[in-house]
């Protein structure tokens, strides 16, 4: 099986930390490839990361899936209730957000949306404000997504002061940074 992305793709460490949840990383191949180049190493036709080939060279796409399919092989499956969907859902939603704030600021200054990066920044805010009272009790698929969306954050974004007013959820991802499948895919500095 081999995983494509990058080290520093929140997506992509969401499918690394779900590998060593489930107990399947020693299994898992990753391959380091570069999404903004046409060339690169990966399967995916629509020049996106993590892309995932199983044994048998199936595709899957989309980090949902990956980490479905991941867990399946580990028996591990999470919650198939709403409530963790919804978190899953919130949380990437939140990091495709922070992924094209990042993206529009590697633009060249006068092509950059300063309106566009102040309404993605906007809806960063008010989903960590939803988020503040949905913090899981056990670590779920959501808990997985909101930790590394949250890791984006610092990672890309440290601006952005999420924690303010939201000690709730920044003490609840402080101890979720204790965690070994969180501390091996640190994004690297």
């Amino acid at each position: 099986m081999k995983l494509y992305g990058s080290l520093t793709s929140p997506f992509v460490r969401k499918c690394r930390i779900t590998a060593l949840e489930a107990g399947v990383d020693d299994r898992l191949e990753f391959v380091n490839t570069v999404v903004m180049d046409p060339k690169a190493d990966h399967p995916n036709p629509l020049n996106l990361v993590p892309s995932f080939q199983s044994d048998a060279g199936e595709l899957i796409v989309d980090s949902p899936l990956i980490c479905d399919y991941l867990q399946s092989l580990g028996n591990t499956s999470g919650p198939n209730d709403w409530a963790d969907r919804t978190l899953v859902a919130l949380a990437d939603g939140m990091t495709d957000r922070a992924v094209s704030i990042t993206l529009e600021s590697r633009r060249p200054s006068h092509e950059q949306s300063p309106s566009w990066i102040t309404r993605w920044t906007d809806a960063i805010l008010a989903t960590i404000t939803e988020l503040e009272t949905r913090t899981p009790a056990t670590f779920t698929p959501g808990a997985i997504a909101l930790t590394c969306a949250l890791g984006y954050l610092d990672f890309r974004h440290a601006n952005i002061d999420w924690r303010t007013g939201h000690e709730s959820l920044a003490s609840w991802y402080e101890a979720q940074l204790t965690r070994p499948s969180v501390i091996a895919t640190e994004h690297p500095r």
